[in-house]
């Protein structure tokens, strides 16, 4: 289990949690490796998080997967792609004190990417990176 927030970090998984304050889905459109399915642009705040792995754990679509439970991508924006033509009822909820933040389930294969990281969670890194002795 590990929380990821560089750029183009990505996961890969048979069923993912979903929060964002903003959605957009797509037209369906046809992955060369994944086949037919929904793009959905994630943004304001996204995470996305493996609630359920791939069986044999394998990446489909990119080396670099994170394929593990419980792995979670969080950043500014993420770009999502779920297999199937289904779209879902997007629930509304409290996901801070003060926003609200729509969140989903996805049964189906999907493989969500960091499009752009969260800005303070960079600047944190970067201080860090500079304080620690060499």
């Amino acid at each position: 289990m590990g929380v990821f927030v560089a750029a183009h970090e990505s996961i890969e998984c048979v069923k993912c949690q979903i929060i964002a304050r903003k959605f957009v889905p797509s037209m369906p459109v046809r992955d060369p490796v994944l086949g037919l399915g929904i793009k959905y642009e994630l943004s304001r705040n996204a995470s996305a998080e493996i609630l359920g792995e791939l069986v044999p754990k394998e990446y489909k679509k990119k080396a670099t997967s994170r394929l593990d439970l419980n792995d979670i991508l969080k950043a500014e924006s993420i770009s999502a792609f779920v297999v199937g033509v289904k779209r879902l009822q997007w629930n509304l909820a409290n996901q801070s004190g003060r926003h609200k933040a729509s969140d989903v389930t996805f049964s189906q294969v999907c493989f969500a990417q960091i499009k752009y990281p969260l800005q303070n969670m960079l600047k944190s890194l970067e201080q860090k990176s500079l304080t620690e002795p060499k």
